[in-house]
């Protein structure tokens, strides 16, 4: 669904765009082999298992996708010299602040979803020696054109 919305926002740039059926981030030798053949300068890293609820009842698929996956596309963006902006999620901090939170804040995940994002953002923080080409952005909620969204905007 971001993944779409993002390849689209490209019109014009030379974009590839893998969905799950084409990588699967939970295998790492077929993320190292994709992104070795591709060698992009730029990787905007999107897939993540979303369902909050499924992340509680499958935990090691949660975090198999959500942190191991950062880490292999980390390893296979280093390689190829690629910068990586990886998505993350506000479920990693725990939602009891008063105000809004900022990066600085320190994460508190309270669901498995939360904890399994929070390990990806570990693997790309630039202060990490394998990760100083990389950036993790977040957001509280998306609004694709494309796919399930509480808001339709025209």
């Amino acid at each position: 669904m971001v993944g779409r919305e993002v390849v689209e926002a490209m019109n014009g740039h030379e974009v590839v765009g893998l969905d799950h059926a084409a990588l699967d981030v939970s295998d790492r030798d077929s993320v190292l082999g994709a992104i070795g053949s591709v060698q992009p300068d730029a990787i905007v890293h999107c897939a993540a298992m979303t369902a909050v609820d499924a992340c509680e009842t499958e935990p090691d698929r949660a975090f198999l996708v959500n942190a191991l996956g950062v880490r292999f596309v980390m390893e296979a963006a280093r390689r190829s010299g690629a910068y990586l902006l990886t998505l993350s999620t506000d479920y990693v901090f725990d939602g009891t602040q008063s105000e809004p939170y900022h990066e600085w804040d320190t994460p508190n995940p309270a669901s498995v979803y939360g904890q399994s994002k929070l390990g990806g953002e570990f693997d790309a923080r630039p202060s990490r020696p394998t990760s100083r080409r990389c950036s993790a952005a977040s957001s509280s909620s998306a609004f694709p054109a494309h796919g399930t969204s509480p808001i339709r905007v025209p």
